[in-house]
């Protein structure tokens, strides 16, 4: 019964850290660089905040500016990505099927 209280770590030896995809490697470390990189900008954003506050002497102003920044910088990047996103329903590039259809290349026929 005390085995089932007890946690059990388990680590990965060596040998089969050196068999995992190089893929799997890279993506372990992209995802943990962007977890790190997601806290360091919190901590950032909080010391402008922080420092904006002492500056305006208004308790909480840092952080509503910075908020109100962040909401207007998302905005614009979604009108941004929207105007990049293709149409719904628009023709592939290319000529129309009209056009394709009517030149086809006989010099290649068998007949």
């Amino acid at each position: 019964m005390e085995e089932d209280d007890e946690e059990v770590q388990v680590q990965m030896p060596p040998q089969a850290r050196a068999q995992m995809p190089p893929m799997v490697r890279a993506a372990a470390l992209m995802m943990t660089g962007e977890f790190i990189f997601i806290i360091g900008v919190l901590f950032a954003l909080l010391g402008v905040a922080a420092f904006v506050t002492d500056f305006l002497k208004i308790k909480g102003g840092g952080e509503v500016l910075v908020g109100l920044f962040l909401c207007a910088f998302a905005f614009a990047l979604f009108l941004i990505s929207g105007s990049q996103m293709p149409k719904r329903g628009a023709a592939p590039p290319g000529p129309p099927p009209a056009a394709r259809k009517g030149k086809l290349d006989d010099s290649g026929s068998y007949r």
